[in-house]
């Protein structure tokens, strides 16, 4: 959607690349850090609101979603 079709495919295959390596980095980094005692600790301690967190911005974008196809 964002690439025109007329980006030439080498291009767009760097494009992919590009987007598969920095997504398997950012998991990377992620498990690696999840994977920290202190991190753990801290998440089991505070995930609840994290979790409460999470819920309420997606109620939220449902409802506006909700709203803006009513509108």
């Amino acid at each position: 959607m964002v690439i025109s079709p007329h980006t030439p495919l080498p291009v767009q295959a760097g494009y992919g690349l590009y987007l598969a390596c920095a997504t398997a980095l950012w998991f990377c980094l992620v498990a690696w850090l999840f994977s920290r005692g202190r991190v753990r600790a801290g998440f089991s301690r505070m995930g609840h609101w994290f979790d409460r967190l999470t819920g309420a911005v997606l109620i939220g974008l449902g409802a506006r979603l909700a709203l803006s196809e009513i509108g």
